[in-house]
């Protein structure tokens, strides 16, 4: 129990060396091919083991080096609204990744406190 207490905000170098291997495949792959869906790995990582904040704060790092990326190395999207409107699907949908992941984490500890709290006393 007290692993869930101690949760840090900004994430260990697994997350960023993942975060940074779904960048780099991303660039990668070009501006006509879109793998954001490669970021819920870490984003799911980070809510599940650190907590929601950790999942938020990878979700704003996220969305802003989808902005970057489109801004330096091309867009398919045809006018500037197309892009800010496909950013705010993308990070809806890391937001709901977090959320679910955190709630289920938030389940899976009170469920194990509980089973463990019944064998000791039972």
């Amino acid at each position: 129990m007290s692993r869930v207490n101690r949760q840090p905000l900004v994430p260990g170098w697994g997350y960023w060396a993942l975060m940074a291997a779904c960048a780099s495949f991303d660039v990668w792959a070009g501006a006509n091919v879109d793998l954001w869906v490669l970021f819920m790995m870490p984003i799911g990582w980070a809510a599940w083991n650190l907590g929601r904040k950790a999942g938020c704060f990878l979700t704003v790092l996220t969305v802003g080096w989808l902005v970057l990326a489109a801004l330096e190395f091309g867009t398919p999207h045809s006018a500037l609204r197309y892009l800010m409107l496909a950013v705010l699907f993308k990070a809806t949908a890391y937001a709901v990744v977090v959320f679910l992941v955190g709630l289920l984490r938030q389940q899976h500890v009170e469920r194990v406190y509980v089973s463990r709290s019944m064998a000791k006393w039972g």
